[in-house]
C-alpha cells in the first residue's frame, strides 16, 4: 500500500506544482468577436497555427472555464491581423501560417461549410467545416481488451454504436496538415484546488434510457432518491426487473451544431511535433508518476516470473 501512496503522491505533487501556471481565461487582446442578431461568435488566435473558434446563442457567454481536454488558454499573444470585407460580410483574420474566413452575411451563424474556411498557408490547403481528415495518423481506442490482432482505428469507418463501445478518439496529427478538436460537449471544470467536474443537473432528455442501458450510479442505494439526485444522477421507482438500477448514471448528449460550438483548429502543416507541443501548452503537460513507486506487477489471471518484474 505504502507504493501505491507514493505514486499518488507523486502524482499530486505533480499536478499542484503546475496547476498554479494554467489560466484557462486567454488574452483578450487574442480574441475576435463577431456580434449577431441570433448567434455570436469568437475567435482565439492561441498560436500562429493553433486556433479556437467558438459560437454560442445570443444571451448565452463563451466558456472561459477549464475543461477536461483545455485547462490553459493564456498564452504569449502572437502576432496577427482581423479585418472586415468592405461590405462588413466576411471577416478575415491572418497569421504567418493561416488565413481564416468568416463569411456572415446578413448575420452571425454557426459554423458550416459554406461560411467557415481557414488555409494552412505551407500547404496550400484550405478546410471547411465537415471536411472528412483523410490523412489523420490516428488516436487511440477506450481498452485492448478482447483485441486480437489488428484493430481498426478510423472513427470515421466506425458505425454509431461502434463508436460509443470504443470511444475512438482522431489523432492530433494528420498528413492532411490540419486536425480539428472538437470540445463542445466536453466536462467543464471547477476552480478547486484540484479541478473537478462540474455537476451538470439530470433532466428528463437525459435520463431518458432504456433499462439495459443504466448504469448503477449508486450501488447500494444509500439515501435514496435525494442521494441520487445529490450526485447529479438519474432516479426512477425500482423497476420490476431485479436488476435494473433504481438510480443511475444520464445520458450524455451530444451538443447540437446551431446551440454550442467550440473547436480548435491545428493548422501546423507536416510539423508534427510542434502540433504536440502546443497541444501541450493549452492540455498541460502529462505527470508520470516515478518508476520506483509502481511496485510490484501481478496479476490474478497471469503468474509473472521475478525476471519479468525486474525488467
Amino acid at each position: 500500500m505504502g507504493w501505491w501512496l507514493l505514486a499518488v503522491a507523486a502524482v499530486a505533487a505533480a499536478v499542484a506544482a503546475t496547476a498554479a501556471t494554467f489560466n484557462p481565461v486567454a488574452d483578450t487582446k487574442a480574441t475576435v468577436t463577431v456580434q449577431g442578431q441570433s448567434f455570436q461568435a469568437r475567435f482565439t488566435v492561441l498560436t500562429p497555427q493553433l486556433l479556437r473558434c467558438e459560437v454560442v446563442p445570443v444571451g448565452d457567454t463563451f466558456r472561459d472555464a477549464a475543461t477536461l481536454a483545455v485547462v490553459n488558454r493564456l498564452l504569449p499573444v502572437p502576432r496577427f491581423t482581423s479585418s472586415y470585407s468592405s461590405d462588413k460580410t466576411t471577416l478575415r483574420i491572418e497569421t504567418d501560417y493561416l488565413l481564416v474566413q468568416y463569411v456572415l452575411g446578413s448575420d452571425a451563424r454557426p459554423f458550416n461549410e459554406s461560411n467557415l474556411n481557414i488555409t494552412v498557408k505551407a500547404l496550400s490547403t484550405t478546410w471547411k467545416p465537415g471536411d472528412k481528415p483523410t490523412g489523420n495518423l490516428l488516436g487511440t481506442i477506450r481498452t485492448l481488451d478482447k483485441v486480437r490482432g489488428p484493430t481498426n482505428l478510423d472513427c470515421n469507418s466506425m458505425t454509431k454504436n461502434e463508436l460509443a463501445d470504443s470511444h475512438c478518439t482522431m489523432g492530433l496529427i494528420s498528413r492532411d496538415g490540419w486536425t480539428l478538436v472538437d470540445d463542445s460537449s466536453n466536462a467543464v471544470l471547477d476552480n478547486s484546488s484540484w479541478p473537478w467536474i462540474v455537476k451538470q443537473a439530470a433532466n428528463s432528455a437525459t435520463c431518458s434510457l432504456a433499462n439495459d442501458e443504466k448504469i448503477d450510479c449508486n450501488p447500494k442505494d444509500f439515501g435514496g432518491k435525494a442521494k441520487c439526485e445529490e450526485l447529479g444522477c438519474c432516479y426512477s421507482a425500482s423497476s420490476s426487473e431485479l436488476r435494473t438500477p433504481s438510480c443511475f448514471y444520464p445520458r450524455t448528449l451530444e451538443t447540437e451544431a446551431t446551440a454550442v460550438q467550440d473547436w480548435y483548429f491545428f493548422g501546423h502543416g507536416h510539423d508534427y511535433l510542434q502540433a504536440l507541443y502546443e497541444f501541450t501548452l493549452i492540455s498541460g503537460q502529462h505527470p508520470l508518476p516515478p518508476r520506483y513507486t509502481y511496485g510490484s506487477q501481478y496479476s490474478k489471471w497471469v503468474v509473472h516470473a521475478h525476471a519479468r518484474a525486474q525488467t
